[in-house]
């Protein structure tokens, strides 16, 4: 196709991603002349708060001037999408389809690059509770196309928007988006689990997010200059089992809780064999006592 340049973008979809996407790219030089929602009333708050005109809930109001689609909608919804749009009666050849899922391949914009549009996806690695725009920059983001001038483009587009691109075959996307849900998603489960240990305290204890938060930013950063390995502690990399135990036998009547604790203490068993904190033994004696009590909550489950 060419050496692609900056021109005219519209974005499909109005929701917590868009919102912080859009302005980073309208900063990059491309101007965004339209927004499409299911919900008139996203599309216009969206196209308002960003001194864009143009907005519409309806995918067949695409404007043929926009060289380059962002679908900023849910997975399930890409592909259906993307099909609705090449029914349209615009021109395809020099347009860039762009959807901004991190498990989905670029194969679900297929009946796109049937009409002779190019197909590409980025995923940005952030989070995004809501639609009050997140800053962008330095966060990494995975670039998949099957066009090395795309591939191009959107490098150079990414660094523009302060990103950190990398490429990302399509067989790896599962694997990635993975680490991103047991690394960022996980967090809130866990946060959650301890609210629900503070139910089951007085009042005067405070609720996880303060008792809590600042001690996990100091995990972090340790995590982030150490490694996942080395910034290991607890009862577990101490080898304390009487204390897992304990841990155990005050929650045998919270089966979900018991569940998430004894797998996730499984897994920081391995991480404390790899740092090599506790002896064999101390690791061999917790990990069978840790998998039949996962074998026992099992099969409460499904009995239950």
């Amino acid at each position: 196709m060419g050496e692609y340049k900056f021109g005219k973008a519209a974005f499909i979809g109005a929701g917590k991603i868009a919102s912080s996407l859009l302005p980073a790219v309208t900063r990059t030089g491309i101007e965004v002349i339209q927004v499409i929602s299911s919900s008139l009333a996203s599309a216009k708050e969206l196209a308002e708060r960003n001194n864009i005109t143009h907005y519409a809930d309806n995918i067949g109001c695409l404007s043929d001037a926009a060289d380059i689609v962002f679908l900023s909608v849910p997975d399930s919804q890409i592909q259906g999408t993307a099909d609705e749009i090449s029914k349209l009666n615009i021109s395809f050849s020099g347009k860039l389809f762009i959807h901004l899922s991190g498990a989905k391949d670029i194969h679900d914009l297929n009946g796109l690059k049937h009409k002779s549009a190019s197909i590409a996806s980025i995923h940005i690695m952030q989070s995004f509770p809501d639609k009050v725009p997140v800053d962008l920059a330095g966060c990494p983001a995975a670039i998949e196309t099957d066009s090395h001038d795309v591939q191009s483009f959107l490098y150079e587009l990414c660094k523009k928007m302060k990103l950190l691109p990398f490429f990302i075959k399509p067989e790896e996307k599962v694997y990635y988006h993975m680490m991103g849900v047991f690394a960022l998603n996980f967090i809130s489960a866990n946060f959650y689990n301890s609210d629900q240990l503070r139910k089951k305290t007085g009042e005067d204890i405070p609720e996880a997010k303060e008792l809590l938060a600042n001690a996990a930013f100091h995990t972090l950063k340790n995590i982030e200059q150490k490694g996942a390995i080395e910034a290991l502690s607890g009862p577990i990399e101490r080898g304390d089992i009487a204390t897992i135990k304990h841990h155990i036998e005050s929650i045998k009547n919270d089966k979900l809780l018991l569940f998430n604790y004894i797998s996730s203490s499984l897994t920081l068993i391995n991480v404390a064999g790899d740092k090599k904190s506790i002896s064999q033994k101390s690791y061999e004696e917790m990990k069978t006592y840790l998998e039949n009590e996962l074998k026992l909550v099992c099969s409460n489950y499904i009995h239950s």
